[in-house]
């Protein structure tokens, strides 16, 4: 039944002589025709052999019974077929009453076959190209939802932005290292939330601009949350494009390095305070492994003690070089103090 003229129509006609006629011609078109008088019967007829009806053809005044609008609404909601209302009626009210059942078309009865025929088969072009849009629809949400799952599967954090830079998707990894929910970015301009600076400096490096690359990968980059947690991230950026090469947004995808990062520092620093020792005093040295160490872990306080050989006494040796500009103007240095006294510091030992 893929021709237009070899489909099954279903005739609802209580007047047997028009319903004839309409069959016949119809039937010369090239029409399979299936009759029913009124709306009862044709309510019956597509609960039991729906399959086989391709357009419902109704007449508005079904005589006694239901009329063709309720037997409409019935029917469409057993299956969705293309209606066609057929009535002698052309009252505005009574044409307004059935584009609210279905919006398939209206013939008005004695205009011809050739009338009919086109409104028929103008109300087939209108269901194939709805069902063409529910195709649509339905692979776009699978699309959408395996975009989803791929998204929030990757082990990296992934953002999606738009061909403005807004953000439209992120996943939990992304959530984590920015510090907001995907619900609270989603909309939001990728600087509003996504702050990042060179490794080394405090030079922030304006989201907007790095968007406006095709393709880059950035290494050994610093980011911070929300909350100003900071994080160093390996960076890899790419431009999305539709079918016909026009850019529609950018992916994001950016990995956490700061255990890494935090590695290969420590090692740097063994080194560099094992070539500092050999030509300088010891004090110097743990001055300065106090400040790389408060520099590491970006705190501006530290403090260096001795434990003695009692293993209960506590000496204080020396202190971080902010510490002493910044927090502590107290001489102290060889004091002597029982372990249990250190308080909080204890903890450090």
């Amino acid at each position: 039944m893929n021709n237009v003229t070899n489909k099954t129509i279903l005739l609802v006609e209580d007047d047997i002589i028009i319903a004839m006629v309409e069959k016949e011609q119809l039937s010369n078109l090239g029409y399979q025709v299936s009759h029913v008088h009124n709306g009862e019967e044709a309510i019956s007829f597509m609960k039991e052999r729906l399959d086989e009806v391709d357009l419902v053809l109704m007449d508005i005044d079904l005589g006694q019974g239901i009329d063709g609008t309720i037997a409409a609404k019935e029917i469409l909601k057993i299956v969705d077929v293309p209606l066609l209302f057929l009535s002698n009626h052309t009252e505005p009210e009574i044409v307004q009453k059935t584009e609210k059942i279905t919006n398939y078309g209206y013939v008005v009865k004695n205009t011809g076959i050739t009338v009919l025929d086109a409104s028929i088969k103008m109300a087939f072009k209108l269901f194939k190209a709805k069902l063409n849009e529910k195709i649509k629809e339905k692979e776009l949400l699978i699309s959408e939802s395996e975009l989803k799952a791929t998204i929030y599967s990757i082990g990296d954090a992934f953002i999606l932005t738009d061909i403005d830079g807004k953000i439209q998707r992120m996943n939990e990894k992304a959530e984590f290292l920015t510090g907001r929910s995907e619900d609270e970015s989603q909309g939001k301009k990728i600087e509003e939330i996504f702050y990042v600076y060179n490794e080394n400096s405090e030079q922030l490096l304006e989201a907007k601009n790095i968007l406006q690359y095709d393709q880059i990968l950035f290494t050994s980059l610093k980011m911070k949350s929300k909350n100003q947690k900071a994080y160093f991230i390996d960076l890899n950026l790419s431009k999305i494009e539709n079918s016909d090469d026009n850019t529609i947004g950018t992916v994001i995808i950016f990995r956490d390095k700061t255990k890494d990062y935090f590695n290969q520092k420590f090692i740097r620093t063994r080194l560099e305070l094992f070539e500092y020792a050999e030509n300088h005093s010891l004090d110097d040295l743990i001055v300065k492994a106090l400040d790389d160490v408060g520099d590491m872990v970006e705190s501006p306080i530290g403090f260096y003690h001795f434990v003695e050989s009692d293993q209960q006494t506590l000496s204080l040796q020396q202190w971080s070089t902010k510490t002493l500009q910044e927090f502590c103007k107290a001489e102290g240095k060889g004091l002597h103090y029982n372990i249990n006294q250190a308080g909080v510091w204890v903890d450090c030992v």
